[in-house]
């Protein structure tokens, strides 16, 4: 028997069977359209009766920056994830597997719709320059070839040339007959093999163009769709108000699009009646944003994916939202009088003064899909005094390298390894084995600003971790891991925000950025161990950093960190 049958059996035992069935119509599907690709695709071609159906401008938070996507489009250029590319290049020889995917989103298309109302020169260059785009994308990806018609770029695709629709109507003639066949493709191809956000994206989409539209068959194909909508967004949405997949990323990327699609449907006068979803979601982002705008970075998570929460705060208002509003169960914001404990999310987050301090002991994510998860069962971040010192690595890459593999593993994350492995079986890209039961034992406030966390988790290989942690507000941070069951080896890592430096004081390391200055202190263990590590900056971009691993000597580990 290969070694790998049982991980893969481990893994697919958490998977629906819809799931399974739809995985193999996808992969049946994808290999016969590789086969058609050279011939016309009757049901993708002009459709001649497609009119736009929003007669007056839609002006909605774009969450891009507009001007610099159209200055560096004009150059002939496009930059994702900060990398640039020719902009007609549109086989993106030589980028990586999700630049060629955000170069079919089309995120130009949205910038120029957004800047091409109105009667002014520059308005009606951003229209022919929108035209100039889609025609070198038509010529360039004939239906059914290359990653532009799989099935997340087109949802992307028809999202964005919906909102740019609506933005200028005057776009009609250029996008409606080339929007509504896709629409109808994406709905006969719904990711319903991955589920997660991509399936969301994808029911977007298809609502969202089916509001901007006229066309024959939309009506009907709209209701369907916006039924299926609603009940993924409840399915995927967790009773605190957090997505399922818990990463603050992909939960603010998720919220933006039916931010999008509510907005466009009130348009059309067929609203979705999502409101008070959408507002819960918003106080669930407003609970876990820092006071300097920024997101955790736990589980699959990169500064340069996500939407600025600013931006975000605009949008919802612009729909009509009131992110403070009273729902049957709000969201509270962390308070220095005690901690917020989203309980079904997994997340523990206190602020004291200027420190912020979140404990994750969630589930790396929902059963039948936890690929953007990570082995980070017990590990936490924190903001000491408003410096960054304990934080996770976050991503830079989705390729199966090493690299991924890194980032989703405990060594990246404060927490502890076990043989060199985290509590859940994370393998390949996106895909998780085994599955750990981490769980809150205990919090209390034990003094005034004084914070201890209890929490336990049993790893499906046997062994069972227990940590501890007490936290004084800028004085000091005590961690203690002890681990039950059989194993070789173990240890904690403490993987530091960049900037700081460490000097060996023999039995003691000082840590010094600007004008801080910390004590790490083992208390327990092995001596530490200090290593090269890097925290993600952006997809591609690694910020150089250290990580000290303190190994577990008879299944204990404590350290301290104090002013």
């Amino acid at each position: 028997m290969s070694p790998n049958l049982p991980r893969l059996l481990r893994t697919v035992a958490h998977l629906t069977p819809g799931q399974v069935t739809s995985r193999i119509v996808h992969v049946a599907r994808t290999q016969a359209y590789r086969r058609l690709a050279r011939f016309p695709i009757s049901w993708l071609s002009f459709d001649a009766h497609a009119r736009g159906a929003l007669r007056e401008p839609l002006e909605l938070e774009t969450t891009l920056p507009v001007a610099e996507i159209i200055d560096l489009w004009r150059q002939g250029q496009v930059s994702y994830h900060g990398i640039k590319g020719p902009r007609d290049d549109w086989k993106a020889s030589g980028h990586t597997r999700l630049w060629q995917y955000e170069k079919h989103y089309h995120v130009e298309a949205l910038a120029l719709g957004a800047a091409g109302l109105g009667n002014t020169p520059e308005a009606a260059r951003a229209r022919d320059d929108l035209v100039t785009l889609v025609a070198g994308w038509q010529k360039a990806c004939p239906p059914l070839a290359g990653a532009s018609w799989e099935p997340y770029p087109i949802a992307r695709r028809v999202l964005h040339w919906s909102l740019a629709l609506a933005a200028c109507p005057q776009l009609g003639p250029t996008l409606a007959g080339r929007l509504a066949p896709q629409v109808r493709h994406l709905h006969r191809h719904l990711e319903t093999h991955l589920l997660g956000n991509h399936l969301l994206c994808d029911l977007f989409a298809v609502v969202a163009g089916c509001a901007v539209l006229e066309a024959p068959g939309l009506d009907a194909l709209a209701a369907v769709a916006r039924e299926e909508l609603c009940r993924q967004l409840r399915a995927q949405t967790l009773r605190d108000g957090g997505y399922a997949e818990r990463t603050a990323q992909y939960h603010a990327v998720v919220l933006r699009d039916l931010l999008w699609t509510i907005a466009l449907t009130n348009a059309r006068g067929r609203p979705l009646a999502l409101e008070a979803h959408a507002t819960h979601m918003m106080q669930w982002l407003g609970a876990v944003v820092r006071s300097d705008g920024s997101f955790p970075w736990i589980n699959d998570a990169a500064p340069d994916t996500t939407p600025a929460w600013p931006a975000l705060l605009r949008l919802a208002h612009q729909v009509g939202l009131n992110p403070e509003e009273t729902l049957e169960t709000p969201v509270p914001r962390p308070a220095p009088e005690g901690p917020l404990v989203l309980h079904e999310t997994g997340w523990l987050i206190w602020r004291p003064g200027k420190s912020d301090l979140l404990f994750d002991f969630g589930l790396v994510g929902p059963p039948e899909q936890p690929g953007h998860g990570h082995a980070d069962a017990l590990g936490f971040e924190l903001i000491w005094e408003g410096e960054p010192l304990v934080t996770d690595t976050g991503i830079t890459t989705y390729a199966a390298n090493e690299t991924r593999a890194y980032e989703r593993s405990a060594a990246a994350h404060a927490t502890v390894s076990v043989d060199g492995e985290g509590s859940d079986e994370v393998w390949a890209s996106f895909r998780v084995g085994g599955r750990a039961a981490p769980y809150l034992a205990r919090v209390s406030l034990d003094a005034p600003g004084a914070l201890a966390v209890q929490a336990v988790c049993k790893s499906f290989r046997g062994w069972r971790h227990e940590r501890r942690l007490e936290f004084t507000a800028g004085k000091r941070l005590v961690v203690e891991d002890h681990l039950e069951g059989s194993f070789a080896q173990a240890a904690s890592h403490v993987p530091l925000a960049p900037g700081w430096q460490l000097t060996d004081e023999g039995g003691a390391l000082s840590l010094v950025k600007g004008s801080q200055t910390l004590r790490f202190r083992v208390l327990a263990g092995g001596p530490a161990r200090v290593a090269a590590g890097w925290q993600s900056a952006g997809f591609e971009h690694k910020v150089p950093r250290q990580v000290i691993h303190v190994p577990l000597v008879a299944g204990r580990a404590s350290y301290e960190i104090c002013a």
